[in-house]
């Protein structure tokens, strides 16, 4: 009963990165408490640039999409805070497959919102992403998001139309979607440039 009693303590004076590994390594496990837990502790600290680029990315974006719909003003917070950790808290650059990781699972967020016709979730997910995009030109999640971005139909197209013109930078990387006949309308008119 006293070791049970000590261990939040003993959680608290842990290093968050190490309790949001711990917690990554449950939740992986199916434990649907522990995805809860690590995004709540990522929420609590929204400065925190290692919990968000080197954790919160990490949870597999099936298990990460309900939990963030369960909870939008939150996810919101959390996925704002991640667009604002394009560098760490010494202004260096993300390591390239960090970017890739950041944008990938960002758009995966985005997809799931779009599934579950989350608009607020898919708002915040796509901003963070055309944030991201817009600092860092990575091919590799390009190569996802580009398919995806001409395949949006309906009010999510709308939502990221609407988000693409306000990221001019992360826009112009997906250009060639302009020319596909089969995306629709207001995607293309976003991301159609004259250069």
């Amino acid at each position: 009963m006293l070791a049970l009693l000590d261990r939040p303590r003993a959680d608290t004076a842990t290093l968050p990165i190490i309790r949001a590994r711990r917690l990554l390594q449950l939740a992986e496990t199916g434990d649907g408490g522990a995805a809860m837990d690590l995004v709540d502790l990522v929420a609590d600290r929204p400065r925190d640039y290692e919990l968000h680029v080197h954790a919160l990315v990490l949870l597999h974006a099936d298990v990460a999409g309900p939990v963030l719909s369960r909870n939008i003003p939150q996810a919101t917070e959390i996925l704002h805070a991640l667009a604002s950790h394009t560098r760490d808290e010494n202004g260096s650059w993300p390591e390239f497959q960090e970017m890739d990781q950041v944008m990938l699972w960002l758009w995966r967020i985005a997809r799931y919102a779009d599934r579950t016709a989350n608009w607020d979730l898919l708002e915040a997910a796509a901003t963070a992403l055309f944030t991201w995009d817009a600092s860092y030109d990575q091919w590799t999640p390009q190569d996802s998001i580009r398919p995806w971005l001409a395949g949006i139909t309906g009010h999510a197209a709308h939502i990221v139309a609407s988000l693409l013109r306000e990221h001019p930078g992360s826009a112009c990387h997906y250009s060639a979607v302009a020319a596909d006949r089969r995306a629709h309308q207001e995607i293309r008119a976003a991301v159609f440039t004259t250069d």
